[in-house]
């Protein structure tokens, strides 16, 4: 599963509104124009740093924002609320 820097941005901005006393990793800077490896491997560790804080707090790994984030159609799926956690660890496990 790829996701641009303004999903991560979004799912943090997200997470943060839902779970105001929470302090989440820090996404790195965004860049514009001039790439290197090391600005990719940065983003990468930090996007899977900032998935493995809300995989480890039940609450947080199975919160709307992040279930749209993973790619769950929550209108289509009534059931949303019976997601079993452990489903969604292993998910990330697989992504990462």
């Amino acid at each position: 599963m790829q996701k641009d820097y303004e999903a991560f941005e979004k799912l943090q901005k997200d997470i943060i509104q839902k779970f105001p006393v929470l302090k989440l990793p820090s996404l790195p800077r965004k860049f514009h124009l001039f790439v290197d490896i090391r600005d990719i491997e940065e983003r990468q560790i930090a996007f899977d740093c900032l998935l493995k804080v809300l995989a480890k707090d039940k609450a947080m790994a199975v919160s709307i924002p992040m279930l749209q984030f993973l790619g769950f159609d929550l209108l289509a799926d009534k059931n949303y609320f019976k997601v079993s956690i452990k489903f969604v660890r292993s998910y990330l496990c697989y992504m990462y």
